[in-house]
């Protein structure tokens, strides 16, 4: 766990662009995001549709990796193996595969 001075989640300035369709046009899904959780904290991650939040916590899972920008995770980097198997995430719309 981190320190009681080190946030819960920390993003600094993350950057996320996407090619979609035949002409692999860029759609930049995340510009500069920035924002810390400490702990204790209750934090709620509002937006229209499209402005990127579902992008920003796959990122913060590791479902994802951003462009540019840093991002941390109980004080520890985001590929941390303690960190990671310390955390929890439920999608929205999970797929189960069949077999």
């Amino acid at each position: 766990m981190p320190s009681d001075s080190e946030p819960i989640i920390e993003a600094k300035d993350l950057e996320k662009t996407f090619r979609i369709g035949f002409r692999r046009k860029k759609v930049r899904a995340l510009r500069g995001v920035s924002f810390s959780v400490d702990k204790g904290e209750i934090f709620g991650f509002l937006g229209p549709n499209g402005a990127g939040k579902t992008t920003t916590i796959k990122i913060i899972v590791g479902l994802l990796r951003a462009d540019d920008g840093t991002c941390s995770l109980l004080g520890k980097p985001l590929g941390d193996i303690k960190a990671r198997s310390l955390m929890g995430y439920l999608p929205e719309s999970p797929y189960f595969y069949d077999h």
